[in-house]
């Protein structure tokens, strides 16, 4: 497992190269249920060589690599160079629609885009740069709920949080370590940086789209027996109606509960979503509505 210390080095100078002398928190995890105390490092930006090195021999026994994202004054969060949200795709369990869809297509198409993206093994974490002092703490947290409440992420709003640091792998599975790593599409030179006012204007005015009761629960917990044909396709009218693009549909019927008869076509599963989705394209266009 050979990591990527120039990964690292750029990810942590974009996040905080405006804050040299501060201090953050690296925590090293390792095994579940507290088997193993976890390691807790105080480093002064900008990290050296010989910290990246410490981190990189910690990787490679079998600890996890974690960074707290907000600067740490007597181990307190300070200064919040950015905003996040934290998706784990092995924990999915959706409700309007499976968070992997939002995260894979909405949350590039935004009108506000996140500055960093994040592959950390399992999962995706998103950043919005911003600056936020100590006096914007509240400010923050609101945004970061409103972040997950979006796009599906977990709850991962306090200021103390951390997550792990791109450049190292991802070694809960020591089986199976994975890579952590930053989009291929990040151009270090040019990272937009957001006022927090931007984050909070932007989340206030843009809704996010909402099914009614009805088809949240066919969604969350699948259709009655006998009924899997009604129930998918009241569900891809539903989310037609309401702005759903096609492919968020088709993530939704593969992962959710109210795919199960998608599934069960095997090979011919995307055929069968495909001819349901036209099917109900065309049924709303015969309410008015057009594709």
């Amino acid at each position: 497992m050979e990591p990527n210390f120039d990964m690292a080095r750029s990810f942590l100078d974009a996040l905080y190269g405006g804050f040299p002398g501060e201090e953050i928190e690296f925590r090293l995890l390792k095994g579940k249920h507290g088997e193993f105390k976890p390691i807790r490092k105080i480093a002064t930006l900008p990290v050296t060589d010989n910290i990246l090195r410490g981190l990189e021999r910690a990787n490679q026994k079998g600890y996890n690599i974690y960074f707290g994202i907000a600067t740490r004054k007597g181990m307190k969060p300070w200064y919040v160079p950015a905003v996040w949200i934290d998706i784990d795709f092995k924990d999915l369990k959706p409700t309007l629609i499976a968070p992997t869809a939002l995260v894979t297509l909405r949350l590039e198409s935004e009108t506000v885009l996140p500055s960093l993206i994040v592959y950390s093994g399992y999962g995706i974490h998103a950043y919005w740069l911003t600056t936020a002092g100590p006096e914007d703490h509240t400010r923050v947290k609101e945004v970061n709920r409103k972040l997950a409440k979006r796009f599906g992420g977990d709850a991962v709003t306090d200021l103390a949080r951390i997550l792990r640091l791109p450049g190292f792998y991802n070694v809960k599975d020591l089986e199976n370590p994975q890579f952590c790593q930053v989009s291929n599409y990040v151009e270090w030179g040019i990272l937009r940086r957001w006022k927090l006012s931007e984050l909070e204007e932007w989340l206030e005015h843009v809704p996010l789209p909402v099914l009614d009761e009805k088809l949240e629960k066919l969604i969350k917990f699948g259709a009655p027996v006998g009924k899997r044909s009604e129930a998918d396709f009241a569900v891809m009218v539903g989310m037609l109606r309401k702005g759903f693009s096609e492919e968020e549909i088709r993530q939704t019927f593969r992962s959710g509960k109210i795919g199960d008869k998608a599934r069960d076509k095997g090979v011919y599963r995307e055929d069968y979503l495909t001819r349901t989705i036209q099917a109900a394209k065309r049924r709303l266009k015969g309410e008015g509505n057009v594709y």
